[in-house]
């Protein structure tokens, strides 16, 4: 750790919409898979995300990766339409849902690195292709389409094969929605009061700040 308090960032992106049930609602997955040294590939359920360049918001972070990884036309953002709203109150809401710190990289300088979530919700449609991210120290990352999900079919995916922070960060978003519902409550209890659930809260990479707590 090179102590010199640099921080750098990255976004993550949790795109929602109503379920086909009222007590339910969707978010958008990617399987991200990525072959190793040893030739094996390997795959994890994450959210969209997207690494901050230095001098740029967070938030502009956010809006640049919702066009990045979801946009079928990512060169033309007029196209691609979005929101930023309050996952309950529907309201908008730019402020992020969530923010984590954690260690930086001591090869690119930084002592820090945050991450900040925020919640969007689509009015168009996304991207349905694959993509490809070339990486210059590894192999490539292959990017699946984003897919809406309900919640728990998500979760059980992370579950199966997914980030840590990912799945805490699904684990809040539930909590978020249940917390003046009983419907929403009861629907998705089986979550909510699993131990590994509330183990992932501790967040072994460093402490998370909920800015949604109400």
């Amino acid at each position: 750790m090179s102590g010199n308090g640099k921080v750098s960032h990255g976004a993550l992106m949790a795109v929602v919409q109503p379920g086909k049930m009222p007590e339910e609602f969707e978010v958008i997955g990617q399987l991200y898979s990525k072959r190793g040294r040893n030739g094996v590939i390997y795959t994890s359920w994450r959210f969209p995300f997207e690494s901050g360049v230095e001098g740029e918001t967070p938030h502009t972070t956010a809006t640049n990766g919702m066009h990045q990884e979801l946009s079928m036309t990512p060169d033309n953002p007029e196209k691609f339409e979005f929101t930023s709203p309050d996952i309950v109150s529907g309201q908008l809401e730019p402020n992020p849902f969530l923010v984590s710190r954690c260690a930086g990289d001591s090869e690119k300088g930084t002592e820090w690195h945050d991450k900040y979530v925020f919640v969007f919700r689509l009015l168009g449609k996304s991207r349905e292709n694959l993509r490809t991210v070339e990486k210059q120290d590894g192999p490539d990352e292959i990017i699946g389409p984003p897919v809406f999900m309900e919640a728990s079919v998500l979760w059980q995916k992370m579950s199966e094969r997914g980030h840590p922070f990912h799945r805490a960060v699904l684990y809040r978003l539930i909590k978020r929605f249940a917390c003046n519902n009983a419907a929403v409550r009861e629907r998705y209890g089986f979550i909510l009061d699993e131990p590994y659930s509330q183990e992932l809260m501790k967040n072994r990479e460093g402490p998370i700040r909920f800015d949604s707590d109400k």
